[in-house]
C-alpha cells in the first residue's frame, strides 16, 4: 500500500484513474492491488473515491482527506531530507 500512496501523492487530484494506471503509477502489478485490496483499503480510509462506471471502476484522489494530506506531508518531508 505504501507505494500506492506514495504515488497517489504525485497524481494530479483533479483526474480520475483506473485500476491499471494506479498499478503503473505505483510501479506494482495490478494483481498485486487486486489480490492484496489496496484500493478498496484506500477507499476505506477516505484517501480514493471509487466512481463506478458502465464499464471499469475509476478512482478519484480526495486531496482534502487526512490520510491523503499526511502522506504528501511525509512526501515532502522525504524530499526535503533528500535535498540536503
Amino acid at each position: 500500500m505504501a507505494s500506492v500512496l506514495g504515488a497517489i501523492v504525485h497524481l494530479d487530484t483533479d483526474g480520475t484513474y483506473t485500476r491499471s494506471e494506479l498499478a503503473d503509477a505505483a510501479g506494482v502489478p495490478l494483481k498485486d492491488l487486486y489480490l492484496a485490496d489496496t484500493l478498496s483499503a484506500l477507499a476505506d480510509i477516505g484517501v480514493l473515491e471509487r466512481i463506478d462506471n458502465d464499464g471499469e471502476s475509476t478512482y478519484a484522489i480526495d486531496d482534502r482527506s487526512p490520510a491523503y494530506e499526511r502522506a504528501a506531508d511525509f512526501e515532502q518531508a522525504i524530499a526535503a531530507t533528500l535535498d540536503q
